[in-house]
């Protein structure tokens, strides 16, 4: 319990706020972004299912077709995507509430 109480000492602000650490964050979101446009490739390529939304990525994302190829690019889009948001997300609601 003490070593719990150490670890929670360590990432909560004087004011009683979590801190979020951005690069964690962004790790995060982009290991789930990308874990999931391979899981929706892999889904469209062999089912079939969802092939409009399919068409709509690959105009979003310059590169990703239905293919190996095209879903790693796919998943380099989404994980970048995921890693940028994450980051910027999570160091904008830890000056937000520093500030607060």
């Amino acid at each position: 319990m003490k070593k719990f109480l150490e670890f929670f000492k360590h990432h909560v602000s004087e004011d009683g706020y979590a801190i979020i650490e951005p690069t964690a964050a962004g790790l995060s979101l982009g290991i789930f972004g990308g874990l999931l446009i391979a899981a929706y490739t892999i889904l469209c390529a062999y089912t079939g299912y969802g092939i409009e939304v399919e068409m709509n990525f690959e105009a979003l994302f310059p590169g990703y077709t239905l293919t190996l190829a095209g879903g790693i690019v796919g998943v380099v889009w989404m994980f970048s995507i995921g890693y940028l948001s994450g980051s910027i997300l999570s160091w904008i609601y830890n000056k937000l509430a520093k500030n607060s």
